[in-house]
């Protein structure tokens, strides 16, 4: 602000992917909500009377599709929503896709058939879930979530029953489940870097698979 007292940022609440504008008050530290939508703000500017803002407002717009026999002249849009599957996307074994979907400030995960049909909401946390990752057997989806207050992986039924907390280090991300179904592998900052590590699927103590060097992503192959 032209008088010295306050900064107008951009930012969410936490659980929330809505960034909205803010008035940090310098004096107190105390915050004041600007803006009240669904709409997304960035890169704010300020006039020199503090009377005019100049912001970003923007949108994404995500669906899933298929392409049959990878020919993409039959490709075809299943979902219709605002924001499907940017939170990632997965096929179950009996061929159905878990997805995310964003609503309402908050990204759930979803299911449905092949052919977008049946679609079906899993998990209505008040935060932001994504990354699903579906047991061998098909009965289990494995994801990440802030529900806690910070990024863990959870696991809840097919049927979005039996939700479950299954990691709780300080920031854990991308689950990969072995093919025994056994196992649930992922990357944590826990330590300060991020580390390869694996927990047992039914919950237990988290083991350190690699700490050589930050690392990210684990994908485990066929065998």
């Amino acid at each position: 602000l032209s008088d010295g007292s306050g900064i107008i940022v951009s930012g969410n609440e936490k659980g929330s992917t809505v960034t909205q504008l803010w008035l940090l008050q310098l004096k107190d530290g105390s915050v004041r909500r600007i803006t009240n939508d669904l709409n997304n703000y960035h890169t704010v500017s300020l006039g020199q009377d503090s009377r005019t803002l100049c912001i970003i407002q923007f949108e994404s717009r995500a669906n899933l599709w298929i392409v049959p026999g990878a020919d993409a002249s039959k490709a075809m849009q299943i979902t219709t929503g605002k924001e499907e599957g940017l939170g990632g996307v997965t096929f179950t074994p009996d061929g159905r896709f878990i997805y995310t979907n964003q609503s309402g400030g908050n990204v759930d995960l979803w299911i449905c058939n092949a052919d977008g049909s049946g679609q079906r909401q899993l998990t209505s946390e008040s935060s932001y879930e994504y990354s699903p990752a579906v047991s061998p057997d098909g009965r289990t989806v494995f994801f990440v979530s802030g529900h806690a207050g910070i990024p863990n992986i959870w696991k809840i039924g097919i049927d979005g029953s039996k939700l479950q907390q299954l990691t709780f280090g300080g920031e854990d991300y991308s689950p990969e489940v072995s093919v025994d179904g056994e196992w649930l592998y992922f990357s944590s900052w826990d330590s300060g870097i991020s580390f390869i590590m694996k927990v047992p699927v039914e919950g237990g103590e988290p083991t350190v698979v690699y700490d050589k060097g930050t690392s990210f992503y684990p994908r485990v192959s066929p065998d």
